[in-house]
């Protein structure tokens, strides 16, 4: 794909990804390495040399996994708070863990949900960039993730270029497909897919996606997830109607009017979805 006006590489350091961020910790365990192998020839003992090297790579291991692992419960903590609509909140808890990251896949991972954090701000600029920082990712510290949840993350850029307008951009990355098969795929791609299909206006189309693969996107969308793509079928059902939102819907009925608010970043660069949206919170606040 050509370089497009959105693939630019996010200005702050720390939401970069690339080998270079990791080289410290290696580094040091070198040269504790190089101390010991002195340590054992001044003493002119190889046994020293083996316990000391195994010591050291079994600490090193050990406080490894500790700081992954609880960097991992700190994202969580961050995606709940996401979740919850506590945007700011889980910025700064996505900024610390993209300064600190020990692993690059981690990272990666940090990169993404701070992308979908700066979206649910409405800053789609700074969240495509730092989606391209993913993406790019994948011809280098990217590759082991990718090979398994790649689809997904060019999905969710997809998602953020759908709705900021960027049509033949997000339609290009849905055309790509390595990692899931057709039927879930299309499931991970229905947000975009109906956005798409909405802003060319073609309501009749946003609905045959939304309703032929409701049942998929439910296996790969959380609950809170899914609540943006329930407002795009809101929209696509009145685009085609003129009709308001049926609220005793099944498909409808948990929506609730912070449902809305929380996703007020889908509509900041579209003007149809704007208005509806509006419309819809007045009418969940009576």
């Amino acid at each position: 794909m050509k370089d497009k006006d959105w693939q630019i590489r996010p200005r702050e350091t720390h939401y970069r990804i690339g080998v270079g961020r990791f080289q410290r910790p290696i580094l040091l365990l070198i040269l504790a390495e190089v101390i010991i192998l002195a340590m054992s020839i001044v003493l002119d003992s190889m046994a020293i040399f083996g316990v000391g090297i195994a010591l050291l790579l079994a600490g090193y291991l050990l406080w490894f996994r500790h700081k992954r692992l609880q960097d991992l419960q700190t994202n969580l903590e961050g995606v709940r708070l996401l979740g919850a609509g506590e945007f700011s909140s889980a910025i700064a808890i996505f900024d610390q863990l993209c300064k600190r990251p020990h692993q690059g896949a981690s990272l990666i991972i940090f990169v993404l949900n701070r992308a979908t954090a700066a979206l649910c701000k409405g800053d789609f600029e700074f969240a495509l960039s730092l989606y391209h920082e993913v993406l790019r990712s994948e011809t280098g510290l990217g590759r082991g993730i990718f090979k398994v949840q790649g689809d997904v993350m060019r999905a969710r850029c997809a998602d953020a270029l759908a709705c900021y307008g960027r049509l033949e951009d997000a339609e290009a990355l849905l055309a790509i497909q390595k990692t899931h098969d057709p039927n879930i795929l299309n499931g991970i791609q229905i947000l975009a897919r109906a956005v798409i299909a909405l802003r060319k206006g073609d309501p009749n189309h946003a609905l045959d996606v939304l309703n032929a693969h409701w049942a998929t996107a439910e296996t790969v969308y959380s609950a809170t997830e899914l609540k943006v793509v329930m407002i795009v079928k809101a929209l696509a059902f009145h685009a085609k109607t003129g009709e308001g939102i049926n609220l005793s819907d099944s498909l409808m009925d948990s929506l609730t009017l912070h449902d809305v608010q929380r996703n007020r970043w889908v509509d900041t660069h579209w003007p149809e979805m704007a208005v509806f949206r509006q419309n819809l919170e007045q009418q969940l606040a009576t």
